[in-house]
């Protein structure tokens, strides 16, 4: 059977929700609150031209808090496709929650009157969507439990979509919040037969992509091509492809096999935006409307359980590194003892969460380890980096001097041995001698180092 969508667009649909929502454990989730926010309804036309005036409509979104309290907690807005909320949006909301993380999750079709599924449903598309996504964005970033430096976006099948667009400069500058932007952009079976212009530069935030190669709803090659572009531009990109997995993998609301006849899809059209904002059949040459003989219907879809499990481990992993930053910036740096150093495992753990930093923006990670801030320095534990020419960009007493000013005592350049052997995505060890913060004498030191980009980065540890 058809999985049925959630709705809480007004009090009366959420109240109904909440009656056919599963029993869960009292810990679970501590606090629940409808936040209503106003948007503007944009014809995608509208949106790729970047205009503003479209009509105002008033939509809402479930705030799930993981405790009651009055400490500030990282977020993630969850942002459903076609057919409105469906149980696998529950479902991540509660395994959020269970990471002590909120959920605010987003219904943008009840505000509108749209019914699930109805050919208005299906004619919402995605870049119209980014500016659903910035005003819950900018509401979130003012509600007095959220850090508004840690709230992440995740959106399946078209918010997945309108989540990867939200992560390009070109939606940002037209409709993003100017003193706010996510964390991360995490999107789960987004459509990419829709080639935009002026979207390879993105936003300097990890982007995670999940696609079943199954899927023949939103196929998964077209987004291949996607993430190629991204890359070359520089941006921090994944895509994960589980063999097999269909669309709404995630969704155990489809433990059988369901063949969804009446839904649209596009997957034999190749778009492209066309001027003016126009959308494009890019085999034809001609204007695309939904009577273009490429147009047909008719998918299935099956929750896939092993995808699901490696989904979740990938996110929970990305989460807990991007807000590991964020929620260490918050934290006082602890003061050092005499005495009291940092071990193996402290100083690899730092370099980990220093690449994730230099990966969001290098400009703000390098300052940050000069400055010995958020977290990155421990004690005896600090991080250090050497640019692409050859001179410390962060060090706590040599930065800017070449890293040939500073031999070991055996007459070797501890600095240049990391800068020529250092690989992206790779962390090396390297013994040399280095004098304690505030000490002359020189003691063996273990360094771990990788590179990320033009940086080489590394936290050593004294034996």
């Amino acid at each position: 059977m058809r999985h049925r969508p959630f709705r809480f667009g007004n009090p009366c649909a959420f109240v109904a929700w909440l009656l056919i929502l599963p029993a869960v454990p009292a810990r679970a989730q501590l606090r629940m609150e409808v936040i209503p926010f106003e948007s503007v309804t944009l014809t995608n036309q509208q949106a790729l031209l970047g205009q503003t005036q479209g009509e105002p409509v008033t939509i809402a979104g479930e705030l799930r808090l993981p405790s009651r309290g009055t400490d500030k907690v990282p977020a993630v807005v969850l942002v459903h496709g076609v057919g409105g909320l469906m149980r696998n949006q529950d479902e991540w909301a509660r395994v959020l929650n269970s990471w002590g993380i909120a959920a605010f999750v987003l219904d943008y079709l009840s505000g509108r009157g749209i019914a699930p599924y109805s050919s208005e449903d299906f004619r919402l598309l995605a870049p119209a969507g980014t500016v659903d996504l910035y005003r819950a964005l900018s509401l979130l970033s003012r509600h007095p439990r959220i850090d508004p430096d840690r709230i992440a976006v995740m959106g399946f099948s078209r918010g997945a979509t309108a989540t990867l667009l939200s992560s390009t400069d070109r939606f940002r500058a037209l409709y993003g919040p100017k003193d706010v932007q996510f964390a991360a952009y995490i999107g789960l079976y987004p459509s990419c037969l829709l080639r935009y212009r002026n979207v390879a530069a993105a936003a300097a935030r990890p982007i995670r992509l999940f696609h079943g190669t199954g899927d023949d709803w939103t196929p998964v090659e077209p987004c291949r091509t996607v993430v190629a572009d991204l890359k070359k531009a520089g941006a921090d990109v994944v895509l994960t492809e589980f063999p097999g997995a269909t669309h709404a993998y995630d969704d155990p609301s489809n433990r059988e096999r369901m063949n969804f006849a009446g839904a649209v899809t596009f997957r034999k059209c190749s778009l492209a935006e066309g001027e003016g904002g126009t959308t494009m059949n890019a085999r034809t040459g001609r204007l695309f409307d939904y009577s273009d003989p490429c147009v047909e219907r008719g998918v299935s879809l099956q929750y896939d359980e092993a995808a699901t499990a490696d989904t979740r481990k990938a996110v929970k992993d990305l989460l807990g590194s991007v807000l590991a930053v964020r929620q260490a910036a918050a934290a006082p740096v602890a003061v050092a003892k005499a005495g009291d150093s940092g071990t193996a495992a402290e100083a690899r753990a730092m370099l980990e969460r220093a690449v994730v930093a230099l990966k969001a923006s290098k400009a703000d990670a390098l300052a940050r380890f000069q400055k010995g801030e958020a977290g990155f320095k421990d004690r005896d534990l600090y991080v250090f980096c050497i640019g692409p020419d050859g001179t410390w960009s962060a060090h706590p007493s040599v930065q800017g001097q070449s890293v040939k000013a500073w031999p070991d005592a055996d007459g070797t350049l501890p600095g240049e041995k990391m800068l020529t052997s250092a690989q992206e995505g790779k962390i090396s060890e390297l013994s040399y001698h280095w004098p304690r913060p505030g000490a002359v004498e020189p003691v063996l030191k273990v360094a771990y180092f990788t590179k990320v980009g033009d940086q080489v980065c590394g936290v050593g540890y004294y034996k």
